[in-house]
């Protein structure tokens, strides 16, 4: 009896391993670091966001323990217009060339915290995390039309074994992420949502004249 609860055991033990190496890791617990993992829409303005058809997109800011987090070499604004390209329907004001369209709307993207992985993506001693605010507001009030919060920490699937099925719908790749593909990750989420709101909104508005 002894000999088959300790096979058991190992075999339990092998699957969690290997389970951790191939799927990387799951969000962290809810409540850890006062988040619940994933996108938290704060506020959505219910005729603004509709009227958006221009956005520019400015600079992203860190707060001072992030600030590392991107090579010297890489622009995380220029990720953040790819990004908006791909998944909003809206359109860009490049700063880079004399353009002629005029911006109606700005979005800010602001990195409140982050940590890179420690280790490589098939272990790490250390999961990335991120808590990403995304902004959109009125290029000439500043009010803001939409803010969305996108927290997400990456722990071994043995910690929550209960998370399984979740991670696995919203991961894109096996294994450990790092930081900026979880910066990219909470953008797709966030411009995703941003997008599919601003196109409900608009539809109503069609609908109702």
């Amino acid at each position: 009896m002894r000999a088959y609860r300790s096979n058991v055991v190992l075999k339990l033990a092998t699957y969690l391993v290997v389970l951790g190496l191939l799927h990387g890791c799951s969000p962290a617990a809810a409540g850890k670091a006062g988040y619940n993992p994933g996108l938290h829409v704060r506020k959505e303005s219910t005729q603004g966001l509709a009227e958006v058809s221009v956005v520019e997109v400015l600079p992203v800011t860190f707060e001072r323990e992030a600030a590392f987090l991107f090579a010297a070499e890489e622009q995380p604004a220029e990720l953040v217009r790819n990004l908006v390209s791909r998944y909003a329907s809206i359109n860009l004001r490049d700063p880079a060339v004399e353009d002629l369209a005029v911006a109606d709307s700005k979005l800010k993207v602001h990195v409140v915290k982050g940590r890179e992985r420690l280790g490589g993506r098939l272990g790490a001693e250390k999961g990335a995390m991120i808590l990403l605010k995304v902004e959109l507001s009125d290029a000439s009030s500043g009010v803001p039309l939409w803010v969305g919060d996108y927290f997400y920490k990456d722990q071994p699937l043995s910690d929550n074994i209960l998370d399984l099925g979740k991670r696995s719908q919203e991961k894109e790749r096996a294994g450990w992420l790092s930081f900026r593909e979880l910066f990219a990750q909470g953008m797709k989420e966030s411009l995703h949502a941003m997008n599919q709101r601003r196109e409900q909104l608009s539809g109503a508005g069609k609908l109702a004249q």
